[in-house]
Order: C-alpha cells, then sequence, then structure tokens
C-alpha cells in the first residue's frame, strides 16, 4: 500500500456547466440506434466529459467509476512503462441523469478492465495486479493504492484480467485470460501458476484466493450472479473456430478450447470438456449484467444484458432452468447504426435504466474487426430508459441513515424493493456480525418472502461464524428450492461441516440445480462420509452439469478406497463416475484391470471414458490389442463403437504389440467397417516413421483395393513416399483411377527424394490449368515447389509460372529455389511479369526464391515487386479508391467468384459447411465487418487477424523459421499452418523462439486479380453473409 503523488492535472476537475447553460457533449449520437418500442436512449455523457470509456461500476452515491483508456495501443512493456490510462469518476449532480462533473480517480494505470465499489473502497483489474484503491479525505482522488493480489500475465491486448466482480457470498471475482499466473507468498514461495484462462476469487484483503473453473478459452471478460449464486459469464474464443458464448461456470469446471490441450491439462476433468449455455457466433461479447428489481416490470427480472464488440449491439438473453443448468435465447436490445460504435459494457443505474459504455474507435490491438486505429472517434456513455417503469423515490436510499440504523430496520430492508438499498443492507447487516444471527436467522422463516430468506442467508454467509452458520442449515430445509439453492451454495462457500448431514440427503433427491450444489459443497467440505451418497446420485438421472459437480466432488474427496466400490456397480452411470473419479483424483492409484474392465460395456460414455484414459495414461492399457481385435471382428458396429475402435488405435499406434496386431488385421478378411477404421486411423497418425510390418499390406491395398480401400491407403502411404515409390508410380500411370487419386499419388511422389517420373509430373501440371479447381491448383503448386525438379522439368515451370495466381504461385517458386538453374532465371522474371499472383509474393518470398540466382536476376525480380509493392498510405488510398469504385454488384456471380478458380477464396474459408477450415468460417461475416472491413481484408489481408488466427513465427534449434498460424498445442508440442496449407508439428524441446508475425499467410494481391465488377460480386456475396 502506498500514498499517491498526486500529478497538477489530476486534482482538476470539469464541471459542464457555463453561464447558466451546459456544455454541449460530443459522442456518436443516438440517431438510427434502434431499441423495443417503448424505450428511448439518451446520452449520459460523452466528450469533454469521458473520451475513450472501457467498464464501469457505481458507489453508494451513485457515482459513477469509469475504467477509461488513453487511446493508445500498447503492448504490455509500454503499458508498464508508460501507464497511460486511469481511472475516471463521474458525477450527476442535478440528478437528471446525464453526468456533468468529472474527475480523474486514478492515474497511471497500465490497462483498467472493470470498476466495483465496495466498502469504501473501488477494486480494479489492471495487469498485472488486482488493486485496491480508496480515498481517504473524499476529493476524488484514490490518495492510496493497495495491489491485493498478482502477478498476472498480458500483452495489451484486452483479453487478460477484468474485474473486479462482487458476489453475493462477499467474496471478489474476476476473470483471467489466457496469458498466465504467478502468485507468490511474503517468503517468496509460488503458491499458485499456471497459463491457462480462469476466472478466481479472493477475500476483500486479497487472501484466500481460490480458482473456480478455468479452460483453453482465450477470454473470458465478466461475471454476474444469479439470485442463487449461480455464476455466468461472458468469454471469447470458446472454441476452435470461434464461438464467443454465455457460459453458466460452474466450480472445478474445465471449459474448451480443445486445440489448447497444454491449458486442458493443468486442470483435473470430471469428463468431458463443459459447453456454453449460448453461442452467440463470433461478436466479441464483451460486458454483462443481470438486470435487478421489477422497474421494468417481471418480464424482465433476471435477464442478461450482453455488449457485443463487434456488432455494435447489446442483446437481451432470456434464461430459464433446464436440468443442474440453463438454456437461454438471445434478441436483440440495442443496436447503434455506426461501424466505429464499439460497445464494452452494459450496467444498471439505480433507477432501472441500463448505461450502454461505447470505447469509440480507438482500439486494434487482437481488435477482431479492421485493425485501423480511430482514436478520433471517441466513446460515448448512453442511457436506455423504458417509458413505463416502476419509479421508486431515493433509489439508492441515500436518506437512509445508515451508520446508525438498527438491525431489525436492516433486516427488514433485505425485502426492499430497491436492488441498491437491499444489496447495501446485506453488506450492512453483515458488519454487525453475531450481534445480528438472532434477527436473520428469525427471518429464514418461510412465511417471510423469497427475497429476504435469500438475501438473509447470504449475509449470515458473510458473517461465517458458527451461530451464523448455524442459522443457514435450517434453510437448507425451505420449503423453496430457491431458497434451498442459496442456502446450500452458502454452506459449500463456508464450507460447514455442520451441514454435511443434510447436504447426504439432498444430493440424492432434490431439484436438480440443488443436487449439482449439494454435491458441490460436500467436496469442498471434504467429509469423505459424502462418497457413497456421491456415487447413488450418479445412479439417478443426471445431465452433464450434475454430473460434473457429482464427479468433481468425489475428487475432492480423494477417497480413492469409497470410490473404488462403484467400479462393481451394475449402473455403467455409476461406474463411470467411479472411473472419472479415481483417474483424477490425487490418490486415485487406478489399476489397468479396472480401466480394462471398463471396456466390457455396451455403454458408450462409459467405454469412452476408459478409453481416454488409456490414452492418457498408457501405462495402463496392457491388452488393449486384444480388446480393439475384439471390436474389430464385430460383422455390425454402432457408429459409436467405430469412433472407439479408431481412438483406441489412433491412441496406442506408438505401441509395438499394437503395430504388429495392425499388419495381421490389415490383410485380414475383416468387416468393411473395420477395414475402413483401420486405414483412416493409420492416415490420421501422426507417426514419424510408418511401421515396416504395415508396408506390404498397405501395398496389397494400393495395387488390388476397390476405390474407396485405395483412396485411404494412399492417405496412409502419403507421408512415406520412400516405402511406395513403385506403388505411388503405379497409381499415377494408372489412367481409370479417378484424377483426384491420382494427383494425390503424384504429389505424394513430389516429396520422395529420385527426381519425379514424367507421368508424374504431367500429372501435376495438368492440374495447374486454369479450369482446374482451387484447391486442386494448390495441392500441385505446393508438391512441385517441394519437388527436386530437373532443369528441364523447371524450364517447363517456367512456361506455366505466367498464368498462375496468388493461391498458387507462393507455393510453385520455392521449386527454383530447392534447386537453381542460373540460365532460367531471365526467362522466370519475365513470367513473373506477368504473373497475375505476382503481388502477392511480396519481397521477402521473391529474395527466398531467388537467393542463388546471379545479382542481376534478383535486381530484375526485385524492381519487379517495387513496381506492385505499395507503402501504407498507398495502400490506405488503393483501398479507399477501390471502395468507391464498388457498384450493386450480384451475390449469386460473388459466390461463384468465391468457390470460384480465380479468387480460390473458399482454399481457406468456409461458407454454410463448403469451404476449408484453414482460416475464419465466413458464414455470418457480414453480421459483424462492414463493406470497408470486408474489402480491407482482401485488399490487405496482413492489416487484420480475426483472434484465433494470427499468425506466428516460430524459431527452431536447426536454424529453420517457421510461419504460420497455431493450430493447436499440447504439453509436448505445437501445430502450425503454413502459407502453403501444410501442417507442421514443432516439438516445444526443439523451439528458440517464437514471436506474433506481421504477415498474414493469406496471399496479398487479391484484389488486382479481379475486375471492379467481380470485386462488385465478390463484396455483394460478403455482404449477404449474415
Amino acid at each position: 500500500m502506498f500514498a499517491v503523488r498526486r500529478c497538477q492535472w489530476i486534482v482538476l476537475t470539469v464541471t459542464l456547466l457555463l453561464g447558466g447553460g451546459r456544455l454541449p457533449l460530443f459522442g456518436q449520437g443516438t440517431t438510427g440506434i434502434t431499441v423495443p418500442d417503448g424505450f428511448t436512449v439518451e446520452i449520459a455523457a460523452a466528450s469533454p466529459l469521458v473520451q475513450h470509456p472501457l467498464m464501469a461500476g457505481f458507489d453508494d452515491r451513485g457515482r459513477l467509476y469509469v475504467a477509461e483508456s488513453a487511446g493508445l495501443n500498447l503492448d504490455a512493456a509500454e503499458l508498464l512503462t508508460q501507464k497511460p490510462n486511469y481511472i475516471r469518476r463521474l458525477e450527476d449532480t442535478d440528478g437528471d441523469g446525464k453526468f456533468d462533473h468529472t474527475t480523474i480517480f486514478a492515474d497511471q494505470m497500465t490497462f483498467p478492465s472493470g470498476a466495483l465499489w465496495h466498502q469504501g473502497a473501488l477494486y480494479v483489474a489492471s495487469p498485472p495486479h488486482i488493486w485496491r484503491l480508496e480515498d481517504t479525505d473524499d476529493d476524488g482522488v484514490a490518495d492510496r493504492r493497495e495491489a491485493i493480489v498478482g502477478k498476472f500475465g498480458f500483452v495489451g491486448n484486452a483479453a487478460d484480467i477484468h474485474g473486479c466482480f462482487l458476489g453475493p457470498n462477499g467474496r471478489l471475482y474476476w476473470c483471467d485470460g489466457r496469458h498466465g499466473h504467478e502468485f507468490v507468498d511474503e517468503q517468496g514461495q509460488v503458491r499458485s501458476q499456471g497459463k491457462a484462462a480462469r476466472i478466481f476469487s479472493c477475500r476483500l484483503d486479497g487472501s484466500d484466493i481460490e480458482s473456480h473453473c478455468g479452460g483453453g478459452m482465450d477470454n473470458p471478460v465478466e461475471v454476474d450472479f444469479s439470485a442463487e449464486g449461480e455464476m455466468l459469464g461472458s468469454v471469447n474464443l470458446f472454441y476452435e473456430k470461434r464461438g464467443d458464448c454465455l457460459v453458466h461456470w460452474l466450480y472445478g469446471g474445465v471449459y474448451p478450447r480443445r486445440d489448447q490441450e497444454a491449458m486442458i491439462a493443468e486442470f483435473r476433468r470430471s469428463g468431458d470438456l463443459l459447453p456454453p449455455v449460448l453461442d452467440l457466433g463470433h461478436v466479441a461479447v464483451s460486458g454483462m449484467t443481470r438486470y435487478r428489481g421489477n422497474q421494468w416490470g417481471d418480464a424482465y427480472r433476471g435477464n442478461v444484458f450482453q455488449t457485443e464488440f463487434n456488432t455494435h449491439k447489446v442483446m437481451r438473453i432470456t434464461l430459464a432452468r433446464e436440468g443442474a443448468t440453463y438454456r437461454a435465447v438471445a434478441e436483440e436490445f440495442w443496436t447503434h447504426p455506426s461501424p466505429d460504435c464499439h460497445p464494452t459494457d452494459v450496467l444498471q443505474d439505480a433507477d432501472g435504466s441500463l448505461l450502454v459504455i461505447d470505447t469509440g474507435g480507438w482500439f486494434r490491438n487482437g481488435c477482431p474487426t479492421s485493425q485501423i486505429a480511430k482514436p478520433e472517434i471517441l466513446g460515448t456513455i448512453y442511457r436506455i430508459r423504458r417509458n413505463e417503469t416502476v419509479h421508486h423515490d431515493d433509489p439508492r436510499g441515500l436518506l437512509i441513515d445508515w451508520p446508525v440504523i438498527s438491525i431489525s430496520r436492516l433486516v427488514e430492508l433485505l425485502d426492499d424493493p430497491r436492488p441498491p438499498v437491499a444489496g447495501r443492507a446485506i453488506a450492512a447487516v453483515a458488519a454487525r456480525g453475531d450481534e445480528a444471527v438472532g434477527a436473520l436467522a428469525t427471518a429464514l422463516d418461510p412465511s417471510s418472502s423469497l427475497a429476504v430468506r435469500r438475501h438473509a442467508i447470504w449475509a449470515l454467509t458473510r458473517i461465517n461464524s458458527p451461530a451464523a452458520c448455524a442459522a443457514v442449515r435450517v434453510a437448507l430445509a425451505d420449503p423453496d428450492p430457491a431458497a434451498r439453492l442459496t442456502a446450500v451454495a452458502s454452506v459449500s462457500t463456508t464450507r460447514d461441516a455442520g451441514a454435511v448431514d443434510r447436504l447426504l440427503e439432498l444430493v440424492q433427491a432434490d431439484e436438480p440445480p440443488v443436487r449439482r450444489e449439494a454435491a458441490t459443497a460436500l467436496g469442498r467440505i471434504g467429509d469423505r462420509r459424502a462418497a457413497p451418497a456421491l456415487l447413488e446420485a450418479a445412479r439417478r438421472q443426471v445431465d452433464r452439469a450434475l454430473d460434473h459437480a457429482i464427479v468433481y466432488a468425489l475428487i475432492e474427496l480423494n477417497d480413492p478406497a469409497a470410490t473404488a466400490a462403484g467400479l462393481a456397480d451394475s449402473d455403467a452411470q455409476v461406474r463411470r463416475t467411479a472411473l472419472v473419479a479415481l483417474d483424477q483424483m490425487e490418490a486415485g492409484n487406478l489399476s489397468s484391470d479396472a480401466v480394462m474392465a471398463a471396456l466390457d460395456t455396451s455403454d458408450a460414455d462409459l467405454e469412452r471414458a476408459a478409453l481416454e484414459i488409456l490414452k492418457r495414461r498408457p501405462q495402463l492399457a496392457e491388452g488393449i490389442d486384444g480388446r480393439i481385435g475384439q471390436w474389430l471382428t464385430e460383422q455390425e458396429a454402432s457408429d459409436s463403437r467405430q469412433a472407439t475402435a479408431r481412438g483406441a488405435l489412433l491412441g496406442f499406434l506408438r505401441e509395438s504389440e499394437l503395430q504388429k496386431a495392425i499388419a495381421g488385421w490389415l490383410s485380414a478378411d475383416l468387416p468393411r467397417w473395420s477395414q475402413r477404421v483401420l486405414l483412416e486411423a493409420i492416415a490420421r497418425s501422426d507417426l514419424e516413421r510408418l511401421p515396416e510390418v504395415w508396408r506390404k499390406p498397405l501395398a496389397q491395398r494400393l495395387a488390388d483395393g476397390d476405390e474407396e480401400q485405395q483412396s485411404l491407403a494412399l492417405a496412409a502411404a502419403a507421408p512415406h513416399p520412400e516405402l511406395f515409390h513403385g506403388e505411388l508410380q503405379a497409381v499415377v500411370d494408372r489412367q481409370a483411377a479417378p484424377a483426384d487419386t491420382r494427383l494425390a499419388a503424384a504429389a505424394a511422389l513430389a516429396r520422395d527424394k529420385p527426381a519425379l517420373a514424367p507421368s508424374a509430373f504431367a500429372t501435376l501440371m495438368d492440374a495447374l490449368a486454369d479450369t482446374s479447381p482451387p484447391l486442386t491448383r494448390l495441392q500441385a503448386a505446393e508438391a512441385l515447389g517441394a519437388a527436386e525438379l530437373d532443369a528441364r522439368q523447371l524450364a517447363q515451370l517456367v512456361a506455366k509460372i505466367e498464368h498462375l495466381g496468388a493461391l498458387e504461385l507462393p507455393a510453385a517458386l520455392r521449386a527454383f529455389a530447392k534447386r537453381p538453374v542460373p540460365q532460367l532465371g531471365d526467362q522466370l522474371v519475365a513470367a513473373l511479369a506477368h504473373a497475375p499472383g505476382l503481388p502477392s509474393l511480396g519481397a521477402r518470398r521473391l529474395e527466398e526464391a531467388l537467393r542463388e540466382y546471379p545479382a542481376e536476376v534478383q535486381q530484375a525480380a526485385q524492381r519487379l515487386v517495387a513496381t506492385s509493392a505499395t507503402s501504407p498510405a498507398e495502400s490506405q488510398a488503393r483501398l479507399n479508391a477501390a471502395l468507391a469504385e464498388l457498384a450493386p454488384g450480384s451475390a449469386e456471380r460473388g459466390r461463384q467468384i468465391f468457390f470460384g478458380a480465380q479468387a480460390a477464396c473458399s482454399a481457406c474459408h468456409s461458407v454454410a459447411g463448403e469451404g476449408s477450415n484453414i482460416g475464419p468460417d465466413l458464414s455470418k461475416i457480414a453480421s459483424i465487418r462492414t463493406r470497408r472491413d470486408l474489402l480491407e481484408a482482401v485488399t490487405l489481408p496482413s492489416a487484420s487477424f480475426a483472434r484465433g488466427f494470427e499468425s506466428y513465427a516460430v524459431a527452431t534449434a536447426d536454424g529453420q523459421v517457421f510461419t504460420g498460424v497455431l493450430r493447436r498445442e499440447s504439453p509436448e508440442a505445437i501445430w502450425l499452418r503454413l502459407a502453403d496449407r501444410s501442417e507442421v508439428r514443432l516439438p516445444r524441446a526443439e523451439i528458440e523462439e517464437m514471436s506474433p508475425a506481421t504477415q498474414s499467410i493469406m496471399p496479398e494481391g487479391l484484389l488486382k486479380t479481379m475486375t471492379p465488377a467481380q470485386r462488385s460480386d465478390l463484396v455483394a456475396f460478403l455482404e449477404s453473409l449474415k
């Protein structure tokens, strides 16, 4: 904790009055904003009052604390050095709903993302710490700062820590993005560390830090709580292919992304990764709030309002209970017409109105829309009112004499319809400690309203004394399941051992949410008597949320003897529960016999759980080859059995005994599904060397298998052409074979060291024809670029160069670097001058390709590039000119261009399931991108990276540098998708440096290959994708 030196400008305040009149506010305005009938929108604050607001929160007096950006896009090191951002305090001095007075409450902040006022202090997440800020002399400036939790990693792209948020149990919560944390105690000992995203909580002084849940997701942003204490939150990049979601964050839960294996490995898992409540698509969710009170009517009570940065919207989300969790329906509530409006937060004022925070156009670090920062587009705070609002006098309770109010009056205020008053009453009565327990216990009588009972439980939770805990136990028998759920959440928070007997009953027989929370409480309390009851609870109807709570509770109990009893149960669900818990608990000591026995089942869930354990713990897989052999001999197999067999094969392909068994199965007369699964597993494996025992049976399938078997055998053999040279050449020469099969065989041969035979070379050259599909042309170009071509073949390829487009030219050009032929240099440069794809090359690629050619050839090539290269200013001018040129186009013709041979967009992108998944799915791209954004993405692909598709440059120990998109990670390796669409596995032990790249793998210059009419049609098609 330290005192803050006050810079002169900090203590200046601004009151927007001039000659008795109000100064004008300069924001984006309300024109064109749409809201439902019966609602209105007004500006509550804009410039000069605020510049770039981010997130905000009210204090008890109605003053608004705004985390604000200075409008600069800086990385972590720059933020730590400059600390340009700040917390602003706004006041509405005349109560008209428009703020008119401002003070800089705290300057010198890195990137503040949240503002929670509680008990006289402001709690703010600003990396690398969680801060407690106090204004001890009430002059509007924080003069005491205390870093209560840290440190957290960050990079400056806003995907780091956000908060804080007050739980009804009185604890602080915050979100941490996937940039890591490390907590060190006063003795310098590391108490917690990790790289995964998490939701944390702690006491108000920063002690008792708990990880509530976590996973591979990129950026959890905000959380809020149901009246019963359940946590809901907004999160971005929940899935590998985007997915910005509303999630019910369960205690101990582990969530996607599945491609972030190293992150997920940091947690003990209850089974499959947990799903969201609602997937909103690629919208960049940001702030959220749960609506409290009755000011807008009962239809709005408990609704979640969530802002979307990309779409300029606030969504209204209606929740309904479904089993032990929720289902949700979203609808547009507030929409701004400007593409430069970027909502980052929404919060409820005491009068029931909503404030929407629009940060303006400054942000671009990791921004999912345009990468052009527009700090001149200032932010605005909007207010949404409902015409028919229930009005309450003194909505914040400012006329209440809080310091001297009696306990009995505080208990009465627990039923107050004004949410800020009831919330303040909870905190105030809790502050009275045991003195208030008697009155609060009386309030728990079922004759009291449900609101009073819930609020009394939360007050007792915060008191957390023996007497308070005893009072809460009574509520475990409340006739209303909502009150019981609240009481169970309370004893879970306090870990009240005295509640165990009642919890053992509730976990087996109550409403699903109560059972879920009872299981959670039993795990947190840690009384091992709970294990049999939890196993019994698993027998009864459970959904994934309840299943998670039961399994995770057993994991926390860490009682292997009691849990192992479930392995012998007749119910498959009980056996799966016990199996997963034993696998994950610290003292589980799971045996091979137990896991292998679990495979003797017709229950798909149990079978899948056992297989997942075996793949992670192969030392337990003794006899797995025999079990797989049994499956493969079954004449008929369900989809789940086929998936299990395929997964088992993939999981244990490195085991020598299984490799020998596979060789036998490949030669055996097995059912057709078994043959297909065997070949699929081999084709999908990442073995560096193909087992020698597989060569002969695979060669036989290549020679005389039917069309399906040949195709699968080819996929299995292609990564190992040195073992199948003759067989692959025979496929190429087999004129009756399908064209794509012959091309795949020729492409495989191109990776082998011997020179390409004339027929294989001709097959690849034919595939470069303009009439070939984009992916076919690219496959051929990649193969030719990888091949060891002789001088004659290179001369023939030179003749093709002048016809190659932006997609295939960079790949094909690599052939000339592999075997330089100096006498072809002039012809190559001449061909490049006419190539449609020349603008996609860039100086660096051309330099790499011609490094061994004569200096005059290199100079001529660089002059070529210079004539097609443009400066950033020229690029923007060209973009503006292209934008002005756009005419009304045909979406149907644009679709043909998208999936056609020239632009070849579908080689990397998909629409409605058609196309490739290398780049982002564009099925709804027009709902989040403007016309200019769409044209910029085509014109200047390196100016903008969609989140989750950023390029990285990776330097390895052998001196190579790979640039591509990070596809997935594991504790042992990463996988990059390169510009030529190939995927490379890089062991972490061999990586020397990994850093963000500035060059997209999407080729530059696509715009230049199209006529103005074609550009208009393509943009028309993209604009139709909503």
